[in-house]
């Protein structure tokens, strides 16, 4: 629900094209039963959308959330086809990924896949918040529906944190300890992508690269010869050079890591060298590709 809500929310605050926007379950005659366990939850979540949003009016004057029988919405989304005739409300016909034709927000479908709801948060005057998990990573999904503030997540996510904008897809910040929150949604995840650097440059010697990842992924390592800084939605922050780019190593991210150890030769002319290490992991938590938000220096000593 939360999903779908913070895509109803984009498009209404900018004004674009009206759709019908419907959300539901599905229930069995017994899950109504007083004595069936399924009553509870059933109780708590309608509880949880009453609260919440049932009633509630945005900034620009919509109503959020009406409870409507399947009836009503089959009479609701053929008013919507009967004043927009031959328009499909659901457009694209890809039977695989295709961002390009997807009708939602790209970064919540990748950023909040499988995360369930563990509570609603009080952070701060003004911000809505909800924690979320997955597993064993943490989330917190938070906005404002005016001004900006700060708040302090530390305790929740962390210490590695990716802040993400819903809307635009950006890798934001990477510290729990000041997130600013405006109108437009974030989600901040435990960072689970980053590079580590075992032992030491030296003349003569060996150091390993190693990304780390959920294991089950699959990785590329990445050196340079330069610090970049590019901000691509969806994807992270390009943060190595990529005219002095090179791949080292791709494979599966295991338990410990993908690896990838580097032999300095004992020649003076090595001295002085400086490399930049970053990552990509392909394919998990729902997400196409994320870049490892950390790209650490090496300098032959």
């Amino acid at each position: 629900f939360l999903q779908l809500y913070l895509n109803w929310r984009y498009r209404d605050r900018l004004g674009l094209p009206e759709k019908v926007w419907s959300w539901g379950w599905g229930s069995h005659p017994t899950d109504i039963d007083p004595a069936d366990p399924n009553r509870a939850h059933l109780v708590d979540m309608l509880q949880w959308l009453s609260l919440h949003f049932a009633g509630r009016i945005e900034p620009t004057g919509s109503s959020v959330l009406r409870w409507s029988s399947q009836r009503e919405a089959a009479e609701d989304y053929f008013a919507w086809e009967s004043a927009h005739p031959g328009t499909s409300s659901f457009p694209g016909h890809s039977l695989a990924v295709n961002w390009a034709e997807y009708p939602y927000l790209r970064a919540v479908a990748e950023e909040m896949d499988e995360f369930l709801w563990i509570a609603d948060l009080n952070l701060a005057p003004g911000v809505e918040a909800y924690h979320l998990r997955k597993g064993q990573l943490d989330q917190v999904v938070l906005w404002r529906a005016t001004g900006t503030s700060t708040v302090d997540l530390s305790s929740l996510v962390g210490p590695r944190v990716r802040v993400v904008g819903l809307e635009t897809g950006l890798l934001l910040a990477t510290s729990a300890t000041v997130v600013t929150v405006g109108q437009e949604p974030l989600v901040v995840t435990e960072d689970v992508a980053r590079i580590a650097v075992i032992g030491t440059a030296g003349l003569g010697s060996t150091f390993t690269v190693r990304l780390i990842g959920p294991p089950g992924g699959f990785g590329s390592l990445f050196y340079s010869l330069g610090p970049y800084a590019l901000n691509l939605p969806y994807l992270g922050q390009v943060l190595i050079d990529p005219n002095y780019a090179a791949m080292m190593i791709s494979g599966p991210v295991t338990t410990s890591g993908l690896d990838m150890p580097i032999s300095i030769p004992n020649d003076p002319v090595w001295l002085g060298l400086a490399l930049w290490f970053q990552g990509v992991v392909w394919g998990f938590d729902g997400a196409s590709a994320r870049l490892t938000t950390n790209a650490p220096q090496v300098t032959v000593q």
